[in-house]
C-alpha cells in the first residue's frame, strides 16, 4: 500500500458493480492495492496521483481498473480454475489454484493506464461531475457522460 492509501474508487462504486454487500474494510483494502498497480503501470507516483484527485483530474481508466480488478478478486478470491476433459464415457475434472491469484492486472488494463497519462485520456472528478469534455470524443451526449460518472443526467 502507498503511504497516502490512495483509492480511486470506493466500496459502494464496488458494490453496484458487483451486483451485492460488499465488506467496505475489504473493499477499501482492495481498492488501495489496486491503486498502487494502477500507478505502477502508468508510471506516476503516489503524489502524483494526490495532485490529481486533489484537482479533480484522475484518469478515468483509473477508477474503471480499480473497480475491475478488485470484483475479479472478489468474485474468485482463491484464483481457482477448473479444467474438464470428456472422451467417451469417462470425465476427468482438475480443479487448482492459478499461480498469478490475487489482485491483479491484465495486459489490457495495464495498457489502458499508461495510455490514460501518456495520451492526456479522459479525467473524471471524483464524486462530482466529469472534468474534460469527452463527449465529442466518444459521441455522446451530457446523460451518457453522467453516467459514465456513476451520476443521474
Amino acid at each position: 500500500m502507498t503511504a497516502l492509501a490512495l483509492t480511486f474508487a470506493d466500496a459502494e462504486r464496488v458494490r453496484r458493480r458487483l451486483g451485492r454487500p460488499v465488506d467496505v474494510e475489504q473493499a477499501t483494502a482492495l481498492l488501495e492495492q489496486a491503486a498502487d498497480l494502477v500507478l505502477e503501470a502508468a508510471g506516476r507516483s503516489p503524489e502524483w496521483a494526490a495532485e490529481r484527485i486533489a484537482a479533480g483530474t484522475v484518469p478515468l481508466a483509473f477508477r474503471t481498473t480499480s473497480i475491475e480488478a478488485v470484483v475479479r478478486v472478489l468474485l474468485n478470491p482463491q484464483g481457482v480454475r477448473s479444467q474438464g476433459r470428456t472422451i467417451g464415457k469417462v470425465s476427468r475434472q482438475e480443479s487448482f489454484a492459478d499461480a498469478s491469484a490475487g489482485l491483479v492486472l491484465t495486459e489490457r488494463e495495464e495498457a489502458r493506464c499508461r495510455r490514460a497519462v501518456n495520451t492526456g485520456g479522459p479525467a473524471m472528478r471524483l464524486g462530482s461531475t466529469v472534468l474534460e469534455e469527452i463527449g465529442p470524443a466518444l459521441g455522446a451526449g451530457s446523460s451518457a457522460l453522467a453516467n459514465l460518472n456513476g451520476e443521474s443526467p
